[in-house]
């Protein structure tokens, strides 16, 4: 079994380029896996991928490098149940020093004998070109430090969106970062591309073992940046979508991007798996993107759940208001006749404090 760490900021469309290389392997006769990982639980991207008929664990409650034991037994009992040949895990965006705390631990045999094949970090193309700029991202510097240290530890740094720019663009950022990283791999791609997914998967798949630098972390500043952050988790039954769950879904997250704007409270990212009569979707949000899904908007029905996961810098409490107020403009508006909240969870991220840390 050969197993990928993939890191990188919240929004980076980690989760997105996992289900391509999965189906793209899966396509080759291969078996594969995932497992998920968040701070906090019932998951959007764990539901997104089983949906797809992925064979999906997680590690809830806690980053990997905090929960490193139960990050080892989900291993196991894929590696039983399943077998697969390739399983990727997916660390939570908020995280860095993974190469210390998870990938090491990982090498050295702790816990699991499943090694490492590779470790990427994932960056959002938006944010790797404000980064090479210096012009700062749109995070608060303690924030930003976790993605800074996040780029400075990948062996493999995946420059991704790339579909979001024209290719003059793209390439001059790519260009960019190759000159600022000369002693990692760097590429870019789009995860809806699948010929530019085959050629992230063909880097995975070469032989050699993963380079993991050391690098200095400052838990200080990270622990101050993840205290910046704040969750949101609900599941909202629906009930009497108009004209259809898949459109009050998309009108909720164009709600939940002007709001939060309003409110200058920045987004990590927003997901909502809607699960109706007429199958599952996702739509996502991110920093600045626009709220509109056209495959949500195609799901049909008008009653079912969504399973909401906000990640954004700013109070919690602030941040359960904003949701709860988008929730209550989709009655007011009569796009449903009923929003019920059940299982709701608004939190900060606990300082980070890994189960091994090896140099």
């Amino acid at each position: 079994m050969k197993l990928h760490l993939v890191s990188g900021f919240l929004g980076s469309g980690k989760t997105t380029a996992i289900a391509a290389a999965v189906q793209l392997l899966g396509s080759a006769g291969m078996k594969c896996a995932a497992i998920m990982n968040d701070q906090g639980r019932d998951l959007v991207d764990s539901g997104h991928l089983r949906a797809l008929g992925v064979p999906t664990g997680e590690v809830a409650g806690g980053c990997f490098c905090c929960s490193y034991a139960d990050f080892a037994s989900e291993i196991e009992r894929l590696r039983r149940e399943i077998g697969p040949d390739v399983l990727f895990a997916e660390a939570v965006g908020s995280c860095t020093d993974l190469v210390a705390t998870v990938a090491r631990p990982l090498d050295r045999g702790y816990l699991t004998q499943a090694g490492l094949g590779s470790y990427s970090v994932f960056v959002d193309i938006r944010l790797m070109g404000m980064y090479l700029s210096g012009m700062g991202l749109p995070f608060s510097s303690d924030v930003s430090y976790i993605f800074e240290r996040q780029v400075a530890e990948a062996d493999l740094v995946v420059i991704n969106k790339s579909d979001l720019m024209n290719a003059a663009s793209a390439g001059a950022i790519l260009e960019k970062a190759m000159a600022a990283l000369p002693r990692k791999s760097v590429m870019t791609m789009c995860a809806l591309d699948p010929g530019q997914v085959r050629a992230w998967v063909e880097k995975l798949s070469a032989p050699g073992t993963p380079r993991l630098p050391d690098i200095d972390v400052d838990y200080a500043r990270y622990g101050a940046g993840e205290a910046r952050l704040a969750w949101y988790d609900s599941t909202v039954h629906v009930r009497g979508a108009r004209p259809s769950l898949g459109a009050a879904a998309s009108a909720f997250m164009r709600a939940l991007r002007d709001r939060l704007q309003e409110a200058g409270i920045p987004i990590g990212h927003a997901k909502v798996l809607v699960q109706g009569p007429g199958g599952i979707r996702k739509v996502s949000l991110t920093h600045d993107s626009d709220g509109a899904d056209a495959s949500t908007l195609e799901l049909t029905g008008s009653d079912g759940k969504m399973l909401v996961n906000v990640r954004a810098q700013g109070p919690a409490l602030q941040l359960q208001e904003v949701v709860r107020g988008c929730l209550e403009g989709l009655l007011h508006s009569g796009r449903v006749e009923s929003a019920e909240v059940r299982d709701e969870r608004a939190f900060h991220p606990g300082f980070p404090n890994p189960t091994y840390r090896l140099p």
